[in-house]
């Protein structure tokens, strides 16, 4: 699936993200719907500040 967002929005200069951990599970991260998030494609990393 990643290979055809790739080939689809790659022309777009826009980093591509894929295969988080995220949803529901025993080995699933949490993630809030709508959360605003710090993607750096530079280091490889998404940050995503747990609402308080």
């Amino acid at each position: 699936m990643i290979d055809l967002l790739r080939d689809h929005l790659g022309m777009l200069g826009a980093p591509i993200l894929g295969g988080l951990p995220v949803g529901h599970g025993e080995m699933w991260l949490p993630t809030p719907v709508g959360a605003e998030a710090m993607l750096d494609a530079s280091s490889g990393t998404l940050t995503v500040p747990w609402p308080t």
